[in-house]
């Protein structure tokens, strides 16, 4: 069965979510058009215009596991991976999405998502106030 044949067939299971953050923005990891997870891009460099965090993966994430496991990193293209904020826009980035998944090692807290270079929507809209905290703590260091 090719990739997206399983993605197609576990699109249509249902969906496991992590428990809901009222803090901070969701956003939806996709290969090919298909939701195969989800993340708050928790973490992140500003002034590189990187987020990332942990992946929560939903039942279409199984069609890609392995090839994002043995790509160690280097996601291949061929994965199309995106991210959008739910129910919004896909991010552009200069740099792209990048996955790592060490679940085999570590369990599910070991599966990372990263966008690279974030240019639309800009990273203050997607993250407020978190470049500024950036500033405040380099600030604080001089």
């Amino acid at each position: 069965m090719s990739t997206t044949s399983k993605l197609q067939l576990s699109a249509r299971t249902s969906r496991s979510r992590p428990p809901p953050n009222v803090t901070m923005r969701r956003f939806e990891v996709l290969s090919k058009q298909f939701v195969i997870g989800t993340t708050d891009l928790e973490s992140g460099d500003p002034p590189m215009g990187v987020a990332f965090g942990r992946f929560y993966p939903e039942p279409a994430y199984a069609a890609v596991r392995e090839r994002v496991i043995a790509t160690s990193g280097a996601t291949p293209d061929d994965l199309e991976l995106q991210v959008r904020v739910v129910g919004g826009k896909t991010l552009k980035s200069s740099g792209g999405v990048g996955m790592v998944d060490y679940s085999k090692d570590v369990g599910d807290e070991g599966i990372e998502v990263s966008v690279l270079g974030i240019e639309e929507p800009s990273y203050d809209d997607l993250f407020p106030g978190r470049y500024q905290a950036y500033e405040d703590q380099i600030r604080r260091r001089s």
